[in-house]
């Protein structure tokens, strides 16, 4: 979704789609530095997702989106010395800040939640871009309100 710096979205929301999306991100990003922007919900085998992507990128930026979003902290702290890592509060300053880490010759690579995919691309995209269609009812998702 983007060119300089290359931005890839790739939901890789379970350990089987992280470790495909890990197979062909080299062929895909080349030798570009890769900045990775992760989300993840509480009840996802998150360590196991982080595994394969980590020796591919230098740098992490850690984020929530949503209620059942896994505070980001804990994230950060198994991350811990592997690679440097940072946690921003919000999905669209967490796109910004690793746009801006990558630089144009960079990489940024969102994974580990279809609604960080989401929150990237509308952050991305510019005011009303929507990667979900409203009428999924994903905008109400979690406020107790009927789709």
């Amino acid at each position: 979704v983007g060119r300089a710096p290359l931005v890839l979205l790739d939901g890789a929301h379970n350990p089987a789609g992280a470790a495909a999306l890990a197979a062909e991100l080299p062929s895909v990003m080349g030798d570009r530095p890769i900045v990775l922007i992760f989300a993840v919900m509480a009840d996802k085998d998150w360590r196991a997702m982080l595994t394969p992507l980590l020796p591919l990128v230098a740098e992490v930026v850690v984020t929530r989106v949503g209620w059942r979003g896994l505070d980001p902290a804990v994230v950060a702290d198994a991350v811990g010395s592997a690679r440097p890592v940072r946690v921003v509060a919000s999905p669209q300053q967490a796109v910004a800040d690793a746009v801006s880490a990558a630089g144009p010759a960079g990489g940024v690579l969102v994974a580990g939640s279809l609604f960080l995919a989401g929150e990237a691309y509308a952050a991305l995209r510019g005011p009303g871009a929507r990667l979900f269609p409203e009428w999924q009812g994903w905008d109400r998702f979690g406020t107790g309100a009927a789709p």
